[in-house]
């Protein structure tokens, strides 16, 4: 019997032991109605993969009032702040989510309204966060409010809204002598189970939940709205359609100002592109075509999201079966009547479905160049890189180069696809020259692409060695486009070398370009923007070494060996905490076998 009794002990200490370890480094993960926020352990609480969502996140669309921003602080609250309703029960806040867990934690006050909890448009539950020690018209201690943990997997949206309640049993009567009753929301912030990001872009993905990193992981890069290489038309190019937002992926969209009439192009390279645009209401249909060719179009209409401002940026369209090789992408827009508005503007005009917020381009990362090529953009080619190659950029303002009329007269046109920021303008002159001196067996030439583009020919020492018209049917006329490289020679002999650009009237365009004077000009623009020269280092000379007289060697004396501190295994905190764990599991152990060892000896 006692036998017995001992290894039920036995046992029942190994439980325990075990029953640590599987409690080792867990804290307060209740997530139950009424538990304070406070007492909740983020750090289990993130390892046990859930995710707060703060108040102040960016993902959270608040309604008025709660978007004016009225933040009451709070040391109960998750983030030291809450959102607070101002009074007014008609304030709303929506949040998209993935995955099957929800929780709702909001402060407790005296005069508080009843939050309502709607999920995917159904109501899910209702909780009204009063306490009569709460203070009026300020934050108590936040509470979860609701919970609900069998929604289905896959994207949700949480819509919280509030009714006038009457718990407080005041009529809360304010200034204007009107009863409000029990109306005030303190909104400290949601938990939800964190989403897997899946590793594959698709339509509907929300562009936030990709970094760089991962986008980059895929082979793939982000082309920003404010991209220069993105050529812009009318309105976009008013320069006042940039709205902010923390929904889009550099914190910024492009407007078109509700005219569908507006409409910008990218050229890229490879097989793949996908969009990315804002959610809004009163959304146009976005019509995108490459090479010519319709090949899809999108509405980005939210009947939640803002009117005339960006909601959350999604992937609205991908293609990923194009040829190798260049193409351009354009996009166009048609009026839409997804919301079922007239969208009424001042005029006194229907306006229907015509607003557009573009986020941002997703293109195949393309492979780092290894060479200047012609037709190339110089955009692609960064001062470290070049200089790896041992090159060098001179810009159109560097006082070496030599401008005859009117390159001299100093028209500079400011762009931001420029190596430098400007370019030198020819003002549709083909008699104007450029001509520099240098030193190697390599130059490349770099023009900006343009509509009206003149033929550009490029001599060396008084030879003729190639010609390139840099026309471009999307770049605008009489304003510099992309700067490419126009023209490379990288096996000229060593020494000095005069290299003279000079142009000649072109007829790519297929437009007679007739000016006010009534004749016409045909191609005779060009913007030149930089060079690109081997970069040479002139050594200077030096003087001969001076032998040192030597001295007799003398022993060092012999220090005892140190340990690099790099040679210092680092053991982590945790991993020691878990090894005198399982050490004390073996003593308890050690102990046990001991004791049944002695009782037999003794039984025996």
């Amino acid at each position: 019997m006692k036998k017995v009794f001992i290894c039920l002990i036995a046992l029942a200490m190994m439980v325990i032991c075990f029953s640590a370890i599987n409690s080792y480094g867990s804290g307060n993960i209740d997530l139950t109605v009424g538990t304070s926020v406070s007492d909740i352990d983020l750090t289990a609480l993130s390892n046990s993969g859930y995710e707060v969502i703060d108040d102040t996140n960016a993902g959270l669309v608040y309604g008025w009032p709660y978007d004016l921003g009225s933040r009451p602080t709070s040391d109960k609250a998750y983030g030291g702040s809450v959102a607070w309703n101002l009074g007014q029960v008609s304030g709303v806040i929506t949040y998209e989510f993935e995955g099957s867990y929800l929780a709702v934690v909001f402060a407790e006050n005296f005069w508080a309204a009843e939050v309502v909890i709607t999920v995917d448009n159904v109501e899910v539950g209702s909780y009204t966060p009063h306490n009569p020690e709460a203070p009026k018209e300020a934050p108590g201690d936040s509470k979860i409010i609701f919970t609900k943990d069998d929604l289905s997997d896959g994207t949700h949206t949480v819509k919280i809204s509030h009714r006038t309640a009457h718990l407080s049993g005041e009529d809360n009567i304010k200034a204007d002598g009107n009863p409000y009753y029990d109306n005030d929301a303190f909104f400290d912030c949601l938990i939800v189970k964190k989403a897997v990001v899946s590793t594959e872009l698709t339509v509907g993905s929300n562009i936030k939940q990709y970094d760089d990193a991962l986008i980059n992981s895929m082979g793939l890069k982000i082309i920003d709205d404010s991209d220069s290489s993105i050529n812009y038309g009318w309105p976009y190019t008013l320069g006042w359609d940039k709205p902010t937002s923390n929904n889009a992926y550099g914190g910024t969209v492009a407007s078109s100002l509700g005219q569908v009439s507006a409409t910008f192009s990218y050229e890229f390279e490879g097989s793949y592109i996908a969009l990315v645009y804002a959610e809004n209401y009163w959304a146009a249909e976005v019509v995108i075509s490459i090479d010519g060719v319709e090949v899809g179009s999108y509405i980005p209409h939210n009947p939640d999201a803002p009117k005339e401002a960006p909601g959350k940026c999604k992937v609205i369209f991908i293609k990923d079966d194009l040829s190798d090789g260049k193409h351009t992408l354009v996009v166009t827009y048609r009026v839409a009547h997804t919301s079922g508005d007239d969208n009424i503007k001042a005029d006194g005009n229907a306006y229907y479905d015509n607003d557009s917020f573009f986020d941002c381009l997703i293109v195949k990362q393309p492979a780092a160049p290894t060479e200047v090529t012609v037709g190339s953009n110089i955009k692609q080619y960064d001062d470290q890189l070049l200089k790896d190659w041992g090159l060098k950029v001179i810009d159109s303002n560097d006082s070496n180069i030599v401008y005859t009329f009117p390159y001299d007269l100093g028209s500079r046109p400011e762009s931001n696809k420029a190596y430098g920021g400007s370019v030198a303008w020819n003002l549709g002159q083909v008699v104007a020259t450029i001509s520099y001196e240098f030193e190697g067996p390599y130059v490349a030439v770099v023009f900006a692409e343009n509509f009206w583009a003149a033929e550009i020919i490029v001599s060396v020492d008084g030879t003729e060695l190639g010609s390139y018209t840099p026309f471009n049917s999307e770049a605008p006329r009489e304003a510099p486009g992309n700067s490419v490289v126009v023209f490379v020679k990288d096996n000229l002999s060593n020494g000095k070398h005069t290299l003279t650009v000079s142009h000649k009237t072109a007829y790519t365009s297929g437009e007679d370009n007739i000016k006010a004077d009534g004749n016409p000009y045909y191609d005779n623009d060009a913007f030149f923007d930089c060079l690109i020269v081997k970069d040479v280092v002139e050594q200077e000379p030096t003087a001969a070494p001076t032998a040192a007289p030597t001295a007799a060697p003398t022993a060092a004396p012999t220090a005892a060996p140190t340990q690099s501190p790099d040679d210092v295994p680092n053991v982590d905190t945790g991993d020691t905490d878990m090894i005198f764990t399982y050490m004390f599991i073996i003593v308890i152990v050690g102990i046990i076998m001991y004791s049944i060892k002695r009782y037999e000896k003794k039984e025996q």
